[in-house]
């Protein structure tokens, strides 16, 4: 297996653990390891439609993560 099929495992295995995830918290960082993870493999590997539909969930999971936690004054 080369590294980039183990990235694109890596990536698959983050998606499994976003859906197991019970607390939205730890969905949304799963699912941003599994964003940054397949962004990488669609990169490496010349995948387009991969690395801009991940490109495109990235800053909606990371919107979604600053929504859930408390604003800092």
């Amino acid at each position: 297996m080369s590294i980039v099929d183990f990235i694109g495992v890596l990536a698959g295995g983050f998606v499994i653990l976003a859906f197991y995830a019970r607390k939205p918290v730890q969905l949304r960082l799963f699912a941003i390891a599994s964003n940054l993870l397949f962004i990488a493999y669609g990169a490496l590997d010349a995948l387009w439609p991969v690395l801009l539909l991940h490109a495109v969930l990235l800053p909606l999971n990371v919107m979604r993560l600053r929504e859930r936690r408390p604003a800092r004054v």
